[in-house]
Order: structure tokens, then sequence, then C-alpha cells
């Protein structure tokens, strides 16, 4: 019984607890109705026994906002616990009410109401007066750093204590959906009756007034703003490198002519190489036509199985293409041949030497001759031709040699002394002669211990398919030398047309 009655006495003293609930920074439309307020609940007690309190807004009769708010949320301001948030009242109910629940430690949580508050949305359109004010920039200072060209004519409540020619700090919204922001105005005229065709509403007053004068230094780098060439940034050391009154710090144009060819730094795209007007101040360039081979676009096929077609990737890893005699080739699948000059070119003579060195000489056998029409600057022509083992030489030795590419053969382009350096392709290849012939051969028979063998190019590879090495091989115990050289592990063997796996 003590208990009860001490819980009754406990919720008879909470009920003598004033708390309140205020707005402010409302934003109107131009119908004089609220369309956005800032809302502050203030109470004086706190319920021991939960952490939080239950917030609701109501248009008319319809609850369109209800929460949770947690004691930690709330300001403790002179002992008076102080929540705000913004809130929206667009609707068509003329009254919106905010209510604050505490919840009752009695039976099974219960809400208690602590606080209820009821407001108008409309106000009568009496209630406002129109101004003329100026937006500004106000520095920390509180000097006018600059002012809006245009002015803006609004209402205000009347109920402001507004001075003409001051400068305040206001909250504002533009109609009809306000989105907030905070600046500062001057007032320029006082207020008259209420204008329907004013766009702003201001509501309340945040700081100010504020008496207007000017800076008299703006940016604090100790030189006075009229004689400061550059007053809005520091620069102290007033640098004016093109002399024409404006800083470094904020010109962004340099009138000066560094290489005195009559244009101006700021329009030169080469300020330090005299150029004409006409070329944006930068050297003519001699145009020339330059024909290359395009080693990422060509491609190359041969009996080197392992090499890779594509020139560029086929020079990277140092490759020879394989070359046999009779229906053996080296075939040129896209030799692309790329004006990379800033000229048209003109037709042009693309010769092929079998060679035994990088450069051609007169013992070089010219074995296939291509001609190509011309080409405008950045685009290509694709050669297709293939040159066949019996076209070097009848009585030739297996070894490594050349096919030397000479672009621009006849020289009918002019491509200037680097242009020409690079006219020469030289593509390694191996030649391997057939059976009958004054040297050692790739593939042949031959008996040994009463077996057949064949020479072949044994290939091996890891378990992934990537090749580890390839060499050639005359006889078995060559082969099994060769995989019992390597590191333990599963290969994957090729040898001719046999492909077997091994785990060494």
């Amino acid at each position: 019984m003590k208990k009860v009655l001490f819980i009754f006495f406990a919720f008879f003293n909470m009920c003598l607890y004033a708390h309140e609930i205020t707005l402010s920074d409302q934003v109107y439309n131009t119908n004089a109705c609220i369309v956005e307020s800032k809302i502050t609940v203030t109470l004086d007690h706190f319920s021991t026994f939960k952490n939080y309190n239950l917030l609701e807004l109501w248009h008319g009769n319809k609850r369109v906002y209800k929460k949770q708010i947690k004691h930690s949320k709330f300001q403790n301001i002179q002992g008076k616990h102080v929540y705000s948030f913004y809130a929206s009242t667009s609707s068509h109910h003329n009254k919106f009410s905010v209510r604050v629940s505490d919840v009752l430690p009695i039976g099974h949580g219960r809400e208690r109401l602590l606080v209820v508050k009821a407001f108008d949305k409309c106000i009568a359109f009496g209630n406002f007066k129109n101004y003329t004010i100026r937006k500004v920039a106000v520095s920390n200072s509180g000097c006018v750093t600059a002012k809006a060209t245009n002015t803006i004519s609004t209402n205000f409540l009347s109920s402001l204590n507004i001075v003409p020619n001051q400068i305040y700090r206001f909250y504002d919204g533009g109609q009809p959906n306000p989105i907030p922001s905070i600046n500062y105005y001057k007032i320029e005229s006082s207020g008259t009756a209420g204008s329907s065709s004013a766009s702003l509403s201001i509501t309340s007053i945040l700081s100010g007034p504020i008496t207007e004068v000017l800076c008299l230094d703006y940016d604090h780098d100790g030189v006075p703003d009229d004689r400061d060439n550059c007053p809005q940034k520091y620069n102290s050391d007033q640098k004016d490198k093109d002399n024409d009154g404006i800083g470094d710090v904020c010109d962004n144009q340099d009138n000066r002519d560094s290489d005195g060819d009559g244009v101006q730094n700021y329009q030169d795209d080469c300020p330090n190489e005299a150029g004409p007007a006409s070329n944006n101040g930068c050297p003519v360039v001699v145009r020339n036509s330059n024909l290359a081979v395009d080693l990422s676009a060509s491609i190359v096929h041969s009996q080197c199985v392992e090499c890779y077609p594509v020139l560029d990737a086929f020079f990277n890893n140092g490759e020879r293409h394989l070359v046999r005699d009779g229906t053996g080739s080296i075939s040129f699948n896209r030799l692309e041949i790329r004006n990379i000059g800033n000229k048209v070119s003109n037709s042009a003579r693309i010769d092929f030497y079998f060679s035994f060195d990088k450069k051609i000489g007169s013992s070089d056998k010219l074995v296939e001759r291509v001609t190509i029409p011309s080409r405008n600057p950045n685009s290509s022509y694709g050669i297709k031709t293939s040159i066949n083992g019996w076209d070097f030489n009848n009585n030739l030795a297996n070894g490594d040699y050349f096919i030397l590419v000479d672009i621009d053969a006849n020289n009918t382009n002019d491509e200037g002394t680097e242009g020409e350096k690079d006219n020469l392709l030289a593509i390694p290849i191996r030649y391997q002669g057939s059976i009958g012939r004054n040297s050692s051969i790739l593939f042949h028979s031959f008996e040994k211990g009463g077996n057949i063998f064949q020479e072949f190019l044994l290939s091996v590879y890891n378990i992934n398919g990537i090749l580890i090495t390839h060499k050639t091989v005359t006889t078995k115990e060559e082969e099994t030398a060769l995989i019992k050289s390597l590191p333990k592990g599963m290969y994957i063997i090729k040898n001719g047309d046999k492909i077997y796996k091994v785990n060494n």
C-alpha cells in the first residue's frame, strides 16, 4: 500500500512541472501560412524509469510524425531539458499540434501525455509588412565585403523590430518549397503594408543589427584595400609579374611575351618558343609523312609453333620464326604499314630481303616486292604475303638469318631525318633444310640400336599448360636426359605428334 501511495505521489508531483512547446524560424508562403518551422520542446522533468520521450506532430486529427527521443538528445539549458527540430507543416489543415508523452512505470507501460500545444498554421496577412532588402557578405570582423546587385521585396512579421540602413542575419527560405539558408541582409527601406506579391518571408532575426562599415584591409595582409593589387587574397609581397596592376595570386592572365613572338603568354601555347599567332604562338612544325610498321597490329606465322604471331610480343620474347625449304614459309597474315607523320604520304614500295645480318647488302636476296597506296596521317595499309623456304637459296646451310622489310624502298616520301630511321625492320628467322643437304636437319629418320628414331623439337609444359622449355633432340637418350634434368613435379611432354605426361 505504501508503494502505491509513493507512486501516486510521484505522479502527482510530475504533473506540477511546467513543460513548454514553442515555434521559431517560421517560413511562410505568400498566403501567410507556415510551411516549415523550428519546434522547441522544453521539459522540466524526465522520467527516471525510461530513457526516452515520445514526440508527435498532428495535422488536425491525423498524426504525421512520431519519434522516440532519447534523453541523451536533449540539451540541458539552465536546468531545463531542451530538444529542437525542424518540421514541415504544409497540409490542408489550418491547425497543427505538438504532443510530448512520457511512459508511466505502472501496469504495462502506458503513455502519459506531458504537454500538448496547438498552433494556427495560417495567420492574418495584415501581420506582415513589406520591406526592400539587399543581400550582403560580412566578414568575421563584421565589415561588409560584397553587396548583391539587385534588391529583394519581402514580407516580415511586423512584430520584429527592424531598423532601416542596418544589417541583420535572417533565416530565410524560397517559395513554394523552401530550402532553408542563413544570410545577411541590409534593410533598404522601412516596412509598409503587406504585399501579396512577396516571394520571401523572413520571420526571425538571428543577429544584428550591425552598422555597415567598409573593410580597410579585408585580407589582413598589411596593405590597405585602396592600395592592394589583390584585396581579397593575402599577398603582402604584392608581386605582379606582368605589371598589369593585378597581383599574381588573383591574376589568371599573364600579359608578358616571354619569347618575343608578339603573342602574350596567356594566349601562347608555347610561351618559351617563338611562333606565329596563327599557330597559337608555337613554332610551325615541318610536315612530313612517315611510314613505319605498326608492330601491335602486325601478325606473322611460320613453322615455329611456339612463336608469338603478333610482332611486338614476338620481339619482346626474343624469338625466331622457323622456315624450312620445300613447302615451309613465313606468312605475313597482316603487315600493318602506318603513316605516323603529319602529312599525306605518296604511294610507296615495300621490299622484302633475305639477309645474313640486319643490314641490306649486295649478297642479300630480294624475295618479295609490294606497292602500297597513299595514306592519310595515322591511317594504315595491311600487306598479306608469304615467303617460301625455296626463295632463299637452294644450297643454304641451316642457321639463323633475317627477313628485312625495307619501307619506302624507292624513296617516294620525304620523311625527314628522324622519319628515315624506322624504315628498316629486321625479323629474325631460323632456316632448316631437308634430307640430302650439306647441313644438319631438324626432322629425319635414322636407325640406332635396331630402333627407328626421328629428330624432334621437344617441348616441356607445366601442368597448367605453360611452356617451360623446348629443345631439339636426336635420340631417345637425349629426350630422357632432358626430362630427368627438370625439377620435381608433373609435366606435359610434346614430342612431334606425341603428347604424354611425366611425374619427375
